[in-house]
């Protein structure tokens, strides 16, 4: 009796689990926009631990890539509902190499390395999702958002969520693990909030200073309270001197000059700083970045697959060893030749879409601030890159939780298809609120 009962309750939660799967797709296909901008809340406020490191965002950027498939195949039966954007056949064909290299590092695996490469069948999996899924993560954001309303909203949320971020830096406590404050958030919180206090001049005084202190806390935080993390300020310093050097540049030689001056004043800080990032990371990583390179000179044209050097270095070195924290170094390594170069390539055209809108778009207002914003975040995100797996999360040193944080730069690239769009459709002039 009991048994039936067990057998019977199981049967209504699978019920019950299905009409809500069914309705969760229904209402997501119905409203997708909206279910595109809630990849802000997934990577912020709502991450909660997934067994085998899988996210909500991950979940969700899987569920939005199927809708719209489904979509452009079933529905429209054609592409062109795509908005035009310099990285769109890129980011297709990165995907397809992904998809090759993981195919073809099982068929030409090293016979030493294919027990440990089967056993992690499932992580080599979902890390190929997850390198396909992060570029279309930014063609989500690029031909979804329809408004500057709703530009605005992600971005003036992002500000908020990273200023209530600071408090547990100063407090020191610890967050529900499904809060994110993982990443370069401070970087990316900073930029956006320095471009609107020094382009939009239709912000209050007060709003101005609140601004300000945001950019001066995670200024405080990442240099002065965690200055032997050299990939937390520089990011930051960089990404800021670019605002300013864009809105002033005789402010920019000041803060060029005081930098300057205080690195005189305490060389001996900062010659122990660089000694101790190359002793404990730098030359460890230049070595296992060089062992990864030449381990993928053996598979030079579609890599080691997806998580593939890993295992050739777990057999070569045995013991402990460290991982490249390099995304160039990891993208050549684990996709080949032909997945490095479509990966410049795409990035390369991000980097167009950027000018071109920083170029073509207003230079005031909230549009202005942001613009700019994108720009700086842009060379950022290539600096980023070479310091560590901040774009693509790397499984065996961010793990797939990472991608929470890592989509990031993603999604500011597809801001940019978006504010394009905008622009030629004349929906930000004739927006007389866009400037705040």
């Amino acid at each position: 009796m009991a048994f039936l009962i067990g057998y019977k309750g199981l049967i209504g939660l699978a019920v019950i689990g299905g009409v809500a799967a069914i309705s969760a797709l229904v209402f997501a296909y119905a409203y997708t926009e909206y279910v595109v901008m809630a990849l802000i809340l997934t990577t912020t406020i709502i991450a909660p631990p997934i067994p085998r490191d899988v996210t909500t965002t991950l979940v969700l950027l899987l569920l939005l890539t199927l809708i719209w498939l489904s979509r452009l195949l079933l529905v429209e039966r054609s592409f062109q509902s795509i908005r035009p954007a310099p990285p769109n056949r890129y980011v297709v064909l990165f995907g397809i190499i992904v998809v090759i290299s993981f195919i073809w590092s099982q068929l030409y695996v090293d016979p030493h390395i294919a027990y440990l490469q089967n056993s992690k069948l499932m992580p080599r999996i979902v890390t190929a999702i997850v390198m396909i899924l992060s570029p279309v993560a930014m063609l989500l954001f690029g031909n979804f958002l329809n408004t500057i309303h709703q530009i605005r909203w992600i971005i003036w949320f992002y500000i908020g969520y990273g200023a209530i971020a600071i408090i547990p830096k100063f407090l020191d406590f610890s967050v529900p693990m499904n809060f994110n404050l993982g990443g370069q958030l401070p970087v990316w919180v900073s930029i956006f909030a320095m471009g609107q206090v020094l382009f939009n001049e239709r912000l209050l005084r007060w709003q101005r200073l609140v601004l300000l202190g945001i950019v001066g806390g995670w200024t405080y935080v990442q240099f002065f309270m965690g200055r032997e993390w050299i990939s937390g300020w520089a990011p930051l310093f960089l990404g800021l001197g670019i605002v300013v050097m864009l809105r002033s540049r005789a402010a920019f030689v000041v803060l060029v000059i005081i930098a300057v001056a205080y690195l005189i004043a305490d060389q001996d800080v900062l010659a122990r700083l660089i000694e101790e990032e190359s002793t404990i990371s730098g030359e460890t990583r230049l070595e296992a970045g060089n062992l990864a390179i030449d381990i993928a000179n053996g598979h030079f044209l579609f890599g080691t697959g997806p998580t593939g050097y890993y295992f050739y270095m777990a057999y070569i070195l045995k013991d402990w060893f460290q991982l490249s924290h390099n995304n160039y170094v990891d993208i050549y390594a684990q996709l080949g030749i032909f997945g490095f170069i479509t990966w410049i390539a795409m990035w390369v055209s991000i980097g167009w879409l950027i000018w071109q809108t920083y170029r073509r778009l207003p230079k005031n207002g909230f549009v202005g601030g942001l613009t700019v914003s994108l720009f700086a975040c842009f060379w950022v995100t290539l600096v980023l890159m070479m310091l560590g797996d901040w774009v693509i999360p790397f499984t065996y040193t961010q793990t797939m939780r990472g991608l929470s944080y890592t989509v990031w730069p993603w999604l500011w690239a597809g801001l940019a298809i978006a504010l394009m769009h905008l622009w030629r459709q004349n929906k930000l002039s004739a927006d007389p609120s866009q400037s705040t």
